[in-house]
């Protein structure tokens, strides 16, 4: 949610530092800057150079990038705001193509299942309402397909304290190139037999 993890007390900006963090970046500088002999050590080197120039580049291109649509102040508004930053900044990090993945837990409901989805159905709906209008601000909207997965589906009859694990389930996609409005699959004939 805030971008690239960097090294702790390392800045590019030697002004901004305190004499400290200032002595600390000239000691990560001069380890990763120093002529290796040994090729484990010169790659290593080269590795965490190429990660810190990586996250800086990462951190510097997001944070340019604002946003007028609001987003809530609870995962996964706060992850997906995120990713639009990083779609946003698609130029500026030469990317053409990206693929994300947003995880959210509090699924797994053998007990309390409705108070579970109570909770956890509107903050989807609300995180995805925000980027599908983040991507719209962008203008990428119909270029960008946001769709929810899962392995597994709850049942819809009780295993004594809640629902138990299903094969099936229901997802969503959305996207301005999608042609919603469209439910797929075969549903139960009633709800009073779940097994069905």
């Amino acid at each position: 949610t805030n971008g690239a993890t960097t090294v702790n007390g390392y800045n590019v900006n030697l002004n901004a530092l305190g004499r400290q963090d200032r002595m600390h970046k000239r000691a990560i500088d001069g380890i990763m800057d120093q002529t290796y002999k040994d090729l484990l050590a010169k790659s290593f080197a080269q590795a965490n150079r190429n990660s810190i120039d990586a996250a800086i580049n990462f951190n510097n291109a997001t944070s340019a990038i604002s946003l007028t649509t609001p987003f809530a102040s609870e995962s996964p508004s706060n992850r997906l705001e995120m990713v639009a930053k990083v779609i946003g900044a698609r130029q500026a990090l030469g990317q053409t193509r990206q693929v994300f993945f947003v995880t959210i837990g509090g699924w797994d409901n053998h007990s309390n299942l409705i108070n579970a989805q109570a909770n956890n159905l509107p903050k989807i709906s609300r995180a995805i309402k925000s980027f599908y209008d983040a991507t719209t601000e962008l203008g990428v909207e119909n270029d960008v397909t946001l769709f929810t997965a899962s392995d597994f589906a709850r049942t819809l009859g009780s295993n004594g304290q809640g629902s138990d694990h299903a094969w099936g389930g229901n997802q969503i996609v959305c996207g301005g190139s999608v042609d919603g409005g469209k439910l797929y699959g075969t549903f139960p004939t009633s709800l009073v037999n779940p097994i069905d």
